[in-house]
């Protein structure tokens, strides 16, 4: 029987929401779109330049609304790719003052899950 218990808990800012997706997509126009209490999904991007545990952060659709930030994704990236399970969900959604544009911004809480197979 699944443990429902999550092996830890992170909160964690949501980088790169000013950029494009590839399809064109605004992430801030998507990020709009977005309310606390969203679920969203992790997914690896093991092909990035700079990061070998970049992680991007998706709506359930599958739009990507931004990134995870280096220091996280050497937590996350090796547990995704060891099967663990996360459930992400939406905490805050602010914008900033610093700006003119005033982009918005996403904090999230991820969990995650031991495998099935394993422990932690």
């Amino acid at each position: 029987m699944a443990d429902h218990t999550p092996a830890k808990a992170i909160y964690a800012t949501v980088t790169c929401v000013t950029q494009r997706n590839p399809d064109g997509a605004l992430r801030q126009k998507l990020i709009k779109e977005c309310h606390v209490g969203d679920r969203l999904q992790l997914v690896r991007d093991p092909g990035h330049p700079i990061d070998p545990h970049a992680v991007r952060v998706c709506r359930t659709s599958g739009e990507q609304i931004g990134c995870l930030r280096k220091e996280t994704t050497a937590e996350v990236g090796p547990r995704i790719d060891a099967g663990m399970r996360f459930e992400t969900e939406i905490v805050r959604l602010s914008r900033s003052s610093r700006l003119p544009k005033r982009p918005r911004g996403v904090k999230v809480l991820i969990r995650w899950f031991p495998a099935e197979d394993q422990d932690g």
